[in-house]
């Protein structure tokens, strides 16, 4: 709540930079899940939903280099998905992407 309250109190100019920074995000964050192997799907959010053969297993070696992501083990019809929000800060994403080259190619 206070983060959403401080996003508010910061001003048009900063949501619209916010917004921008996430749209230029995704489809980069695509491009990198779907060279290590995952398999993504169209997005307008501030996140990307992917599959990827161990959610659990990916989600943990995302968790070791401190970016938690969003997945559902053990709910039929979600095994292997994943979520990651796009940060909207530039320096928090090439984090991820790094994060996401030292995991490495995916089974």
């Amino acid at each position: 709540m206070a983060a959403a309250l401080a996003a508010i109190g910061s001003g048009e100019a900063a949501k619209e930079a916010f917004v921008a920074e996430v749209r230029r995000e995704r489809p980069l964050l695509q491009a990198a899940l779907a060279a290590i192997g995952a398999r993504t799907w169209p997005s307008r959010a501030n996140f990307v939903t992917a599959y990827v053969p161990d959610a659990a297993a990916f989600s943990s070696a995302l968790a070791a280099e401190g970016i938690r992501i969003r997945s559902w083990p053990g709910k039929p019809g979600r095994d292997g998905m994943i979520r990651i929000t796009c940060p909207g800060d530039e320096a928090e994403f090439d984090y991820l992407l790094g994060a996401l080259e030292r995991i490495g190619r995916l089974g």
